[in-house]
């Protein structure tokens, strides 16, 4: 982003996934504090950046998205750090549907796919880096 702001203030979250980087909540509710949040604490401290807000906003809904039911923020979390990279929701998207699929074999056959599976998707996460 370009820098030409100091910070947001607004009540607003999803300030984020458009590119605030500093935003200041309640400055004008009386009788209570007023919360900051910094997007290089957040990235430090949770190690999420703008592109894994965004899709971790997908998991859980925001002002433009139902979200993702049975999904919570530790789920979205691990998911959006397990499928990494450009391609890691495509990723997670076969995986699911893969999963899927499996429910309906008997168990060696159950086995054997999730085997092969894992295999694809470390090769693709491998060509990711």
């Amino acid at each position: 982003m370009n820098g030409i702001c100091d910070g947001t203030i607004s009540e607003d979250s999803d300030l984020f996934l458009f590119g605030a980087r500093k935003v200041y909540k309640k400055i004008f509710h009386k009788n209570q504090f007023v919360e900051f949040y910094d997007m290089n604490r957040i990235e430090k401290e949770l190690g999420l950046d703008r592109e894994n807000l965004i899709k971790m906003a997908l998991f859980l809904g925001s002002d433009y998205t139902p979200g993702v039911k049975g999904i919570g923020p530790v789920n979205a979390i691990e998911i959006v750090n397990a499928f990494g990279g450009e391609d890691g929701l495509k990723i997670f998207q076969e995986w699911v549907k893969l999963d899927r699929i499996l429910l309906d074999f008997d168990p060696s056959e159950q086995n054997k796919l999730k085997k092969q599976r894992k295999l694809r998707i470390q090769k693709e996460q491998e060509q990711l880096f």
